[in-house]
């Protein structure tokens, strides 16, 4: 499932990945701000995805999409995450509401392009300079 990812961040501008071993996620920095991670599970399979947007979208997402929760260990309100099986999902972060769905690529696509943008936002201008991402 979205196995498009990795190279779907890698090749946008000013993109570095690392791998945080003890936590089994690879993420995902711009200008060294943290924009997303991909959890990986003991069969070194990516079981989720956790990417920033806005508060309002977040909640909009979540009663969509069962598959889209807060985000795991981190800010509930600014992050999601995306399980790649709803029997992951912690109970707290359960929505039963929301219909048993997993996003499209293209929004998994648009979340992770809005995580990307707000924190490119977040960097100076030299810093967006030196990274190619501001007009010239």
């Amino acid at each position: 499932m979205y196995e498009w990812f990795d190279a779907y961040c890698m090749a946008k501008p000013g993109v570095t990945r690392d791998f945080k071993a003890e936590w089994g996620w690879y993420r995902y920095f711009v200008g060294g701000k943290f924009f997303a991670a991909a959890g990986r599970n003991e069969e070194g399979e990516i079981f989720f995805l956790t990417l920033r947007c806005e508060p309002d979208f977040n909640q909009f997402l979540r009663q969509n999409f069962q598959a889209i929760a807060p985000g795991f260990y981190s800010n509930k309100e600014l992050w999601n995450t995306v399980w790649f099986s709803l029997e992951k999902i912690p109970e707290r972060d359960r929505l039963a509401s929301a219909p048993p769905l997993f996003p499209p690529d293209e929004l998994v696509r648009e979340m992770t392009d809005r995580s990307y943008h707000i924190m490119v936002g977040k960097l100076t201008k030299k810093v967006r300079a030196q990274l190619f991402l501001d007009e010239k």
